[in-house]
């Protein structure tokens, strides 16, 4: 019993992290005027994956998170901490404010 509520646990983590990540890839193609069509046409993904990806349905593997990091010109890492972005400046800025 004691693993399947730790199993749940673990899969109800991964799912934030996915959304997470999700939220971060939606908030820097807004904020860089670039639709999602072309981030799935850059790293050869159909539209639709791409779409349960953003929305966080379905992680992001590993090659592919940098895939998108590379298009965005941002970092894996910059994409783990969420909605958040690197401004001019190289200040962060949280949740797409100026």
């Amino acid at each position: 019993m004691q693993l399947t509520s730790h199993r749940v646990k673990t899969v109800k983590t991964s799912s934030l992290v996915a959304q997470r990540i999700g939220d971060a890839v939606r908030m820097e193609l807004v904020h860089q005027g670039k639709p999602q069509t072309a981030l799935a046409r850059a790293i050869g993904m159909d539209q639709a994956t791409l779409n349960r990806r953003v929305k966080g349905v379905t992680a992001f593997r590993t090659d592919e998170l940098q895939q998108v990091a590379d298009f965005l010109g941002v970092t894996v890492g910059q994409l783990y901490e969420g909605p958040r972005r690197v401004g001019i400046d190289g200040d962060q800025v949280a949740d797409g404010a100026a």
